[in-house]
């Protein structure tokens, strides 16, 4: 899927519902993304639980892909602190974002 694809998806369909009160989380330090395990919790868990296999991850309208889902944490690696991060699975009913100032947070939709 191409970024472009991407962006028109995550535009029509992300929902940011909540994101002022939501729970965020600080997802980087002085040498980038924590890897302690808690971005991966954080960003990848309710993905996990809901079996998951493939997400889309979007960094701005020109770079953007859908990605299995072990493969999604170094690629935000390489964006991290540049543009806001946003990740849904197809369905776009699980949800998890990075804000361009490093914090995370993630949740799913109510069914």
């Amino acid at each position: 899927m191409n970024p472009r694809r991407v962006h028109e998806l995550m535009s029509a369909r992300f929902t940011t519902a909540g994101a002022a009160d939501a729970d965020w989380t600080n997802l980087v330090d002085e040498h980038g993304l924590l890897m302690d395990g808690r971005a991966r919790v954080v960003l990848l868990a309710h993905f996990v639980e809901r079996g998951v296999q493939e997400v889309l991850v979007e960094v701005h309208r020109k770079v953007g892909a859908q990605l299995p889902i072990d493969t999604v944490i170094p690629y935000i690696q390489s964006h991290i602190c540049h543009s806001d991060i946003r990740i849904a699975n197809r369905e776009f009913t699980v949800f998890a974002e990075v804000a361009i100032n490093g914090v995370g947070r993630g949740w799913h939709a109510l069914q």
